[in-house]
């Protein structure tokens, strides 16, 4: 079959709207206000946070330099050092490498077969006395089972963080994948829904928590502002978002969540197809709205990926396999000391998963 070509397009940069937007930005920041607006936490800073608010429902919102920043400067603030987190093994080292730096051991556990998101009963079985926070994420963009991961937090008295680096505009169940969070953590690099060069956020109710990460990360300006006139830490992290960044991101919000409509009808289209044909034995869950981040499928017992190129006529192209890989079995991990445990759904979906690259399906 011919892949989709969604009008939409591919999430590939930034669109006219982005660009111009930078451009009035650069003009007009030969005024003194509009160069520090972003040291305060206003202008599109500020905008773009809003957004974000609107879109999750939580009351705060932090503009960050990365989604890996933003979950490090979370480590930092629920201060984990010498404690576990339990978390998933299939996802990016990213997720994990603020927990490491902050001096946190992650303790893998298994996935849940449909998602491949954190398995909220393994994750409880592995609850022990050092275990103080849970850590989700949303594999290639596939929501996670959010609100029992809250539940399962709750029952154990820990605190959720949510990796929604890949997932920003995915939804699970209606609700935004990661709004059941303590924290969620978003993504604007490239390759995600919402593109700013770079940058993240992050998102929460918890107003201590917020005022912790605003004097960890952010500047004295805005540690005054938001936080009140005495505050004046100048030894935090500068973990702040740049301002052009943030023009990029705030002008592009709404179209981008428009395209990743139409990647995930594009990437629907394929995936039917798929399993029409017996090729695949990925589930469609309509309770999931997924971003896609990356389209891998399940094949089905005895099918290769040299017989789903052949099939789909994609022999040009060839089908990879993929990339997944549970995080413990990567050597660069092997210099952090802490224990794991086998996990063999994440063990079985590295290898009996293959990617269907963008080109014939993204358009």
């Amino acid at each position: 079959m011919p892949p989709p070509s969604p009008s939409t397009g591919v999430l590939a940069g930034p669109s006219d709207t982005a660009i111009d937007a930078v451009s009035d930005f650069m003009r007009a920041a030969r005024a003194e206000g509009v160069r520090h607006a972003h040291l305060l936490g206003t202008g599109a800073v500020g905008r773009l946070e809003q957004r974000l608010r609107e879109h999750y429902g939580f009351a705060y919102a932090l503009a960050v330099s990365s989604a890996t920043a933003g979950l490090h400067a979370l480590a930092l603030a629920r201060d984990l050092s010498g404690h576990e987190v339990v978390t998933t093994p299939l996802t990016y080292g990213g997720t994990v490498a603020g927990v490491l730096h902050a001096g946190g051991r992650p303790m893998f556990v298994d996935v849940e077969p449909s998602t491949l998101g954190l398995d909220p009963e393994a994750a409880a079985a592995a609850v022990g006395p050092a275990t103080r926070a849970v850590l989700a994420a949303d594999v290639q963009g596939v929501p996670a089972d959010d609100w029992a991961i809250r539940g399962m937090a709750d029952a154990h008295g820990l605190w959720y963080v949510h990796d929604a680096a890949q997932s920003f505009g995915a939804t699970r169940d209606g609700r935004p994948a990661g709004s059941a969070a303590h924290a969620v953590v978003v993504s604007f690099s490239p390759g995600k829904t919402l593109w700013a060069g770079e940058g993240g956020a992050v998102l929460t109710d918890d107003r201590a928590l917020y005022e912790r990460l605003v004097v960890l990360t952010q500047h004295p300006y805005r540690q005054k502002r938001e936080v009140g006139l005495g505050v004046a830490d100048e030894f935090g992290l500068n973990l702040r978002m740049h301002p052009l960044a943030a023009v990029c991101a705030d002008a592009d919000f709404d179209a981008s969540l428009e395209r990743a409509d139409g990647r995930r009808q594009a990437a629907e289209v394929v995936l039917g197809e798929l399993r029409e044909r017996g090729l695949t034995t990925t589930e469609h869950l309509p309770s999931l709205q997924p971003t896609y981040y990356r389209l891998t499928v399940e094949l089905a017992p005895t099918v290769t990926p040299d017989e789903v190129a052949q099939s789909m006529g994609w022999a040009a192209h060839g089908v990879p396999p993929s990339t997944l890989q549970p995080l413990y079995q990567r050597p660069g991990l092997q210099v952090w000391d802490f224990k794991t445990r086998p996990c063999p759904i994440a063990e079985s979906a590295a290898v009996r998963r293959c990617e269907i690259v963008e080109e014939l399906w993204a358009g």
